[in-house]
């Protein structure tokens, strides 16, 4: 099996830690959002540097060009391996919860975010994150089958994002900002297939590995819910061995949840 094949599969998810509440977490995220206001926040960038998110020096592409109308807003438990906010004393049970669920140790954790929906935002907002690992999952999701997670698969398979990053910037520079990329529609029409496909959403599984490489996804936006809540978790990709345990890792799963996996194909 070729992971790169796997667009998007779930993760065996066990039940949250009994002392978390998704309520307080939800408190957390409003009392340090915006975090850029308080101190710069630093996203990793492929040449080895990293991006300033200080505003008002940075606006990404996606939130430029959507304005109002982007779609989430971000606060980070950890970046560059250090937590943020107290994260680590308010919830350390679930930290554990995400060390086990991705079969990862602490140290392994280089950063995790959360993204609650805003107020109004453009139906479908296609494009690719930054990292290729590919680790998500819902806190909060009372909206699955209304606002489906939608997979866009390229016409050509690629092994990385940054493959895929080259081609999106041969057809528009001006669609990048650091590690992020939107595509516009002449963007998707040139790199995309013609289908697009919904992601499933297995009954009391809330984790998943999303492809960054040979996909561009987007939420459709049928009945926006603002309790809407997805987490990323950042790994310190490039540890020796890393990259070997996250093979062995998703290809356990998509065995494990194979009528649920959706996989490249260029038919």
């Amino acid at each position: 099996m070729d992971i790169s094949d796997i667009l998007y599969t779930p993760i065996s998810t066990s039940p949250y830690p009994a002392d978390f509440n998704v309520n307080e977490l939800r408190q957390w995220a409003a009392d340090v959002y915006p975090q850029w206001e308080k101190y710069p926040l630093h996203l990793p960038q492929s040449d080895g540097g990293f991006m300033d998110l200080k505003k008002p020096d940075f606006v990404n592409n996606m939130q430029e060009h959507y304005g109002e109308n982007y779609a989430w807003d971000v606060t980070r438990g950890m970046t560059k391996g250090k937590y943020q906010n107290d994260f680590d004393k308010l919830f350390p049970n679930f930290i554990e919860w995400i060390c086990s669920t991705y079969e990862l140790q602490p140290e392994d954790l280089y950063g995790f975010l959360f993204i609650s929906m805003r107020p109004d935002p453009v139906r479908e907002q296609w494009h690719e994150d930054h990292d290729s690992f590919g680790y998500r999952f819902y806190l909060d999701l009372p909206d699955g089958d209304d606002n489906p997670l939608m997979l866009w698969p390229t016409k050509k398979k690629y092994e990385t994002n940054i493959d895929l990053r080259k081609d999106i910037l041969g057809i528009d520079p001006n669609v990048m900002d650091g590690n992020y990329a939107y595509a516009k529609k002449f963007v998707t029409e040139s790199i995309c297939q013609k289908e697009k496909v919904k992601a499933p959403y297995p009954k009391n599984l809330t984790a998943y590995h999303l492809n960054n490489s040979s996909t561009l996804h987007s939420v459709q936006w049928n009945k926006p819910h603002p309790k809407r809540l997805t987490g990323f978790v950042e790994v310190k990709e490039n540890t020796p061995g890393m990259k070997e345990k996250h093979i062995d890792f998703i290809k356990r799963c998509a065995e494990k949840y194979n009528d649920y996996v959706v996989r490249w194909s260029n038919d």
